[in-house]
């Protein structure tokens, strides 16, 4: 008798946590988290603004995992190289090398140690700026050309697999929301780099 009563008691769900958000919640990863609702109860502002912060950052995290994956199996070019090769291939012809750095946001450090890769592969040239010494022109090779094209067979048919899941409507409103997103945050860094000088 005593065996059956605690198979019982264990067999029953365990107490939903005070706050606790419900499973139902569409595309949260939040539900997980039984004390989430504590913090940020369902459906108020803070809540709806934390879940879309959080859903940006994992959505972003794993697009980044999942090329980097496909693409070191398939060309054996990390996502920092083709990111580079992209922004040489999408600027006007030749680019120097803080135009490319301004674009992607990269630290020179980065830059040039990529760069640096990619010269020694063959992909890219870089030669003296006749209109300003201080700087390096760069362009692609043949073969950075070659590798362009290798990296859009990767990735133009996953990232057509992916997003076959929202309309092409769908996929122009997310991109101008999160383009609206993106201003703002931009917009708000600017404003404490104006507070600090």
């Amino acid at each position: 008798m005593t065996g059956k009563k605690t198979r019982e008691k264990a067999a029953r769900p365990a107490p939903k946590a005070s706050g606790a958000r419900s499973t139902s919640v569409d595309g949260s990863e939040l539900a997980i988290w039984p004390r989430y609702g504590h913090y940020y109860p369902a459906d108020s502002r803070m809540d709806l603004d934390f879940a879309l912060s959080h859903q940006m950052v994992r959505t972003a995290q794993t697009w980044r995992n999942l090329v980097d994956v496909s693409l070191r199996t398939q060309t054996g070019q990390s996502r920092a190289r083709w990111e580079m090769l992209f922004a040489i291939a999408f600027s006007e012809v030749p680019v120097t090398m803080s135009d490319v750095a301004e674009k992607l946001g990269v630290q020179w450090p980065t830059l040039v140690r990529v760069m640096n890769e990619l010269e020694e592969e063959g992909l890219i040239q870089r030669y003296d700026n006749p209109a300003d010494k201080r700087s390096r022109l760069i362009e692609l090779t043949p073969r950075g050309i070659r590798t362009i094209e290798q990296i859009r067979a990767t990735l133009d048919p996953l990232r057509k697999e992916i997003m076959s899941v929202l309309s092409a409507e769908e996929v122009r409103q997310c991109t101008r929301l999160l383009g609206r997103v993106k201003r703002a945050i931009l917009s708000y860094n600017a404003t404490l780099l104006s507070q600090e000088d």
